[in-house]
């Protein structure tokens, strides 16, 4: 994508490229830390509010300082292009183009604070695994009216929470996201880290042996994994009862 490139100063790995030029209505990035997520969403932020005058972009993340820093990139893009931008005189965090576009950061940390907004016409939610399933229930009806874009960006965590549900595709059948968009809606891009070329073998190796075999494959392998203190985890238990066999009960 040349214009991210631009942007960037620098060329775009092959999944940077496969996430900002594929569909881009409604996006899962399940990813590697430290691989750039927050500028991919800035790029594409950025580039909504170029190409649709007036829009409304939310960010959220599970604090306000982890939003406003990707609302910093935003506008550190903008500047690059020599784009003017301005708080919007009601927002702290917040940037508005010349044609009216504005992007707005908001603390992913509470459902109450985080409601007031209509018109969206695009979603960021960063850290998505961090964020509640409270808050993602108020955000989601924003973009309604609009129909507008969803991005939940994240390394994963565990096997609970909507950024795993709408991953997984995993929703009870009365649960209140089975309205959200079906698994064929969402787009799906995974990478791991072994899928990065700017990690060294030699790097990974050193962190696995740091953090241990289920962190590691959670925050770099890209994996939905049981990570408490618990002397068993349920994985062991799905091993050890599959080489159960089955109980035969002697007839009368």
């Amino acid at each position: 994508m040349d214009f991210a490139e631009s942007l960037l100063g620098w060329k775009l790995e092959a999944k940077q490229r496969e996430l900002l030029t594929g569909p881009n209505k409604r996006v899962i990035l399940n990813c590697t830390r430290q691989w750039g997520k927050s500028w991919m969403a800035a790029v594409a932020l950025l580039f909504h509010a170029i190409h649709q005058p007036e829009s409304l972009s939310i960010v959220a993340g599970p604090t306000l300082r982890q939003s406003a820093e990707l609302l910093r990139k935003v506008k550190d893009l903008s500047l690059r292009l020599g784009l003017a931008s301005f708080r919007d005189g009601i927002n702290r965090h917040s940037i508005i183009l010349g044609n009216r576009s504005r992007i707005v950061a908001l603390p992913g940390n509470s459902p109450d604070v985080i409601r007031g907004f209509s018109g969206v016409t695009m979603l960021v939610i960063d850290e998505a695994a961090m964020v509640s399933d409270a808050v993602y229930t108020a955000v989601r009806p924003m973009l309604t009216q609009k129909d507008g874009a969803i991005w939940l960006l994240s390394t994963p965590k565990d096997k609970d929470g909507f950024y795993y549900r709408e991953f997984s595709n995993t929703h009870p059948p009365d649960h209140p996201y089975d309205q959200a968009p079906t698994k064929e809606d969402w787009r799906k891009v995974t990478v791991p880290a072994t899928e990065c070329p700017r990690f060294r073998p030699e790097h990974l190796e050193a962190e696995k042996a740091a953090l241990g075999a289920r962190l590691f494959a959670q925050e770099f392998l890209c994996q939905f994994v049981s990570v408490n203190e618990g002397l068993f985890d349920e994985q062991w238990f799905d091993d050890v009862f599959s080489t159960i066999p089955p109980l035969r009960i002697p007839s009368c």
